[in-house]
């Protein structure tokens, strides 16, 4: 007799008092998947950790999700700005080594001529 394969299949989403971490590792990176309004108006909000990759849901008030809300601006802007900085000093780097590269004279007007193939 042969024994059938199990199937595989993803754990349900845990229960989590708070949505700002993670259930699992408690991860602070956690994202909004989806939610819902609920009819005393809280909502059901449902994240995913990017670490751990596991999903929490549950049902948090008004003030619970200000809070998760707050921190999810937060680590946008926080994004924003680090993703400038980052630019920022590749941009540097490149205008250094433009720069050095006209001062050895290894950079000439035939290096911006349009090339017909």
């Amino acid at each position: 007799m042969q024994a059938k394969p199990a199937k595989i299949s993803a754990p349900p989403p845990v229960r989590h008092p708070s949505p700002e971490t993670c259930a699992h590792c408690l991860s602070s990176l956690v994202h909004l998947e989806s939610w819902r309004e609920l009819p005393n108006g809280a909502m059901t909000l449902r994240v995913r950790c990017p670490e751990c990759e596991a999903r929490s849901e549950g049902d948090y008030d008004a003030d619970q999700v200000a809070v998760f809300d707050d921190a999810m601006i937060r680590a946008r802007v926080e994004i924003r700005a680090l993703h400038a900085a980052v630019v920022r000093e590749n941009l540097e780097h490149e205008a250094e080594l433009f720069t050095r590269a006209f001062e050895l004279d290894l950079i000439g007007p035939g290096d911006f001529e349009l090339r017909r193939q």
